[in-house]
């Protein structure tokens, strides 16, 4: 089976520096992201998170910041990322990330909560991601006002 430390290991093996990104996510809304957009069969996409787990597991243990496989001094070569965290910290986050990758950047795109469809309302939704919610009111139907 071709895996995150596999592949790992076969660039190491070609002198390629590499560094691989585990973006983590809650659980659920991966669940619902996957069952809605992806695979609709719960027994699969259940089987399909086990094996993900697994091989982020793996890799992580192997080469993460205290991996089993690193030699004494050698920089990490799998970072595991929050999403969750990036969305709730923004630049800070991202410039962290940018720091351990070597990556020499300014640039910070647009933040847009992308769990909110799974996990909230689209009045939430809307005013989450810093749109107008007036336009998407929905007016009470006339026999559930008070005056009528």
């Amino acid at each position: 089976m071709c895996t995150c430390t596999s592949h790992i290991e076969w660039y190491l093996s070609r002198g390629v520096d590499v560094t691989v990104v585990l973006e983590m996510r809650d659980r659920s809304v991966s669940m619902k992201q996957k069952l809605r957009e992806d695979c609709h069969f719960l027994e699969i996409t259940e089987k399909e998170e086990k094996i993900k787990a697994a091989i982020k597991k793996e890799a992580y243990a192997k080469y993460g910041k205290h991996g089993s496989q690193l030699k004494s001094g050698e920089k990490e070569r799998v970072i595991a990322v929050s999403y969750e965290g990036l969305q709730e910290l923004k630049e800070v986050y991202l410039f962290d990330l940018y720091h351990q990758l070597g990556i020499k950047s300014t640039y910070a795109p647009s933040f847009i909560d992308g769990n909110a469809k799974y996990v909230a309302d689209p009045m939430m939704n809307a005013a989450m991601n810093g749109e107008s919610i007036r336009h998407k009111k929905k007016a009470a139907p006339l026999h559930l006002l008070p005056w009528s």
